[in-house]
């Protein structure tokens, strides 16, 4: 119970800082409002653990018995609708009140909130739909922000996640 709503505080944290950084295109393509659609990181986050489980001496069975029954209905934990704005004058927001500055570098989506605290994302973009990408270092780094974050599943998603693994966020133009 305790790792399910470990994810539900990372998504609700992740949500709050969608703010962040990755399409391919020309800059003025990203400008507009964006709506979050969905997220690979519960697949992600569960097949990491299964594998950290087997590391720990349990069977490949026991341990996709016990991520299976862990995440049941942790996909309803993304139903939250964080809508994303991209200024054409460079300034962004969100629904959560962060706002700031953004930019483009390369295939990252370059954000600096109103603390001075920079993001960058890789994202992709293919018409109306963008894909942010985020990378272990940047969701720890986005965890170890929020003051509300238990330090206890912050250690565990550290031991848990890959160095390789990316979690990729959907928002589509509205």
């Amino acid at each position: 119970m305790k790792y399910l709503l470990a994810v539900g505080i990372v998504v609700l944290t992740l949500g709050m800082v969608a703010c962040g950084n990755t399409p391919t295109g020309p800059e003025e393509e990203l400008v507009g409002t964006w709506r979050f659609e969905n997220t690979d990181f519960i697949r992600v986050f569960s097949d990491s653990f299964e594998d950290y489980l087997i590391a720990q001496g349990e069977s490949r069975s026991q341990a996709r018995a016990f991520v299976d029954s862990a995440f049941v209905g942790a996909e309803s934990v993304f139903s939250l609708r964080l809508t994303l704005r991209l200024n054409a004058d460079k300034t962004w927001e969100d629904d959560s009140g962060n706002a700031g500055t953004w930019r483009v570098d390369g295939n990252e989506l370059v954000t600096i909130d109103e603390d001075g605290t920079v993001e960058r994302t890789r994202y992709f973009l293919d018409g109306d739909d963008l894909t942010l990408i985020f990378t272990k270092t940047l969701l720890l780094e986005i965890l170890r922000q929020d003051e509300n974050f238990d330090a206890e599943v912050y250690t565990l998603y550290n031991e848990v996640l890959q160095e390789d693994d990316v979690f990729r966020f959907f928002f589509k133009r509205r």
